[in-house]
Order: C-alpha cells, then structure tokens, then sequence
C-alpha cells in the first residue's frame, strides 16, 4: 500500500515536530528515499522518547503564488510570488488578520530553519 503515495503529491511530516523538523517533501528526494521514510514512519512505534514516532501524511496543494511583502530574518523587506503558507487568526471570535510565511530557498519546507521570510496581513476595526 505505501507504494501507492506519489512521492510528488505527498508530504510526510512527524505529528509532534515543529519548526519544520521531521518534515519530508517527496518530490526532494528520490524514489528509494522516499520509500524508506514511509517505510520507516509505518513501522514506527508509539515510544515517546522517539520524537517523531508518530507521523501523518498530507496532501501537497498546490496554490496560487500571488506577490506579497514580507521580511526575511535580517529584517529585509522583500516582494515575491514564492510558495507561502497562510495563517488566520480571530478576537473574540472576529477575524482580525494573519500572518505569511513565505520560502526564499524555494524548498517544499517553508519554516524558519530554512529562512523563510514572515509578513502580516491586518484589517481596521472601528470599534
């Protein structure tokens, strides 16, 4: 059954990582690697010493790359239509803005340890 997951439209990730670790991109690596990690996660136990016993697979999206400002870990601001992640956040159950996360490298992990840059999306409240 494990051969069945495209490793171009999959994402491996550990259940409990952060920060982008444990995280697997299918199409970074070739066949045989790929193969080894989904080996390795379904053959993994539930020992809580092993931070990344537990993984989950989830579907890569592919979404639109739209320009947008953010600012890169020396504090540059940059304009870029680079694969991004989109976060909400709510007051007092009101939405009220969010957040990018935006690669510079390129690569499928965008997360700080590899130097994606943040930006901030905000609306007005007239209160």
């Amino acid at each position: 059954m494990l051969q069945t997951f495209n490793k171009h439209d999959w994402v491996l990730k550990s259940a409990i990582g952060y920060g982008g670790n444990g995280v697997f991109c299918g199409w970074e690596m070739d066949e045989a690697q790929w193969q080894e990690k989904l080996l390795h996660a379904a053959n993994s136990s539930e020992n809580k010493d092993d931070n990344y016993s537990l993984h989950i697979l989830q579907k890569r999206v592919h979404g639109d790359n739209n320009f947008s400002i953010s600012m890169t870990p020396s504090g540059v601001l940059i304009d870029s239509n680079e694969s991004k992640v989109l976060g909400l956040f709510t007051v007092q159950g009101n939405f009220r803005g969010g957040f990018i996360r935006q690669s510079l490298s390129g690569e499928g992990v965008i997360s700080n340890t590899n130097n994606a840059s943040i930006g901030v999306m905000r609306i007005s409240v007239n209160n």
